[in-house]
């Protein structure tokens, strides 16, 4: 089923044909035919999902991602600093290193992981929102595969670079004798 008509406010795009279904080759070439006899006429199926948009998309999204690890370790390093007595403490009453690397990870995956929950709903509220007010009606659609990305893969990359660069970012503890 085809919905043709002008768009609810003004726009630059003065029509605006929105099928159910997606777009195949052969509707797709039907409404270029329709489209090529009229002056001013373009079709492009692949507005939003394809070409510079997408790949503008997944740069934001990287770089967006490499902020927040940065962000992540830098306060990794500064609670590692800061908590260099407990650790002295651990060390004494014979804790494995292991067990100071997984508590130096857990605090990086923890750290990640709240950040991410709290910024993936303060950017998705001011998306819809501004979505809502463009001047073509599109309706949102959440990119899943991206915010499980986020929500869960950064979490995971700062736990496991905390748990690699254990030695480096621990404070230097002087070697205790076991009896």
């Amino acid at each position: 089923a085809w919905e043709a008509g002008p768009p609810p406010r003004k726009t630059l795009f003065p029509w605006i044909v929105r099928l159910e279904q997606p777009v195949t080759a052969e509707v797709l070439a039907r409404a270029q035919a329709l489209a090529a006899p009229q002056t001013g006429t373009t079709v492009d199926a692949a507005r939003l999902h394809r070409g510079p948009t997408r790949t503008l998309y997944h740069v934001l999204l990287a770089l967006c991602l490499l902020t927040g690890l940065v962000v992540v370790l830098l306060a990794t390093a500064l609670s590692a600093a800061e908590s260099e007595e407990d650790v002295h403490t651990l060390h004494t009453v014979g804790a494995a290193p292991a067990l100071i690397r997984a508590q130096r990870a857990a605090r990086a995956g923890y750290l990640a992981f709240l950040g991410c929950a709290l910024a993936v709903p303060a950017g998705l509220i001011p998306a819809v929102g501004l979505l809502k007010e463009t001047n073509i009606g599109l309706s949102f659609v959440l990119p899943w595969r991206d915010l499980l990305i986020v929500l869960f893969g950064l979490p995971a990359l700062a736990a496991g670079i905390a748990w690699c660069a254990g030695p480096v970012i621990a404070p230097n503890l002087p070697k205790v004798a076991k009896k």
